[in-house]
């Protein structure tokens, strides 16, 4: 309601100056009506390999997440497990938005798993996400 104040549509920039949580600011962002779909698709592939590294860690559930990641990068959604975190977006994102907004999940989960106390899980998950809305901030202002 905030972001909207009576106006049809607002630019990206007015998107990431309202307080909200980072996950909230992407999954608005990450819409076709600021980034082409093409460059969604870019984005998300850019968010899977980010966190890639991550693989010789071997731990299950970073695993797990890179592997949701790239299978949500490349459009597999019915391979990748239900998550309560994607039910406020999910519903009317088009193909391109579902892909780039999971695989933004998936690696920032990646990413935090890989940490082994509470805080630095904390503070690797919020590290990601930070790095993603730059990525996406980049991208919607190299489209206008």
């Amino acid at each position: 309601m905030e972001l909207f104040a009576g106006r049809e549509n607002v630019p990206i920039d007015a998107v990431f100056h309202v307080e909200m949580r980072q996950d909230e600011k992407l999954w608005v962002a990450l819409r076709e009506v600021f980034i082409s779909a093409q460059d969604l698709d870019l984005l998300a592939i850019r968010f899977a390999l980010h966190v890639a590294d991550l693989a010789s860690y071997g731990i299950e559930s970073v695993t797990k997440a890179l592997t949701y990641g790239l299978l949500a990068a490349i459009g597999e959604f019915d391979s990748i497990p239900e998550d309560p975190r994607q039910d406020h977006w999910k519903e009317g994102a088009t193909e391109s938005e579902r892909r780039a907004a999971l695989s933004a999940l998936w690696a920032a989960t990646a990413r935090s798993n890989a940490e082994t106390d509470k805080e630095a899980r904390i503070a690797a998950w919020d590290k990601e996400r930070d790095w993603q809305i730059e990525q996406t901030k980049e991208r919607a202002n190299a489209d206008r």
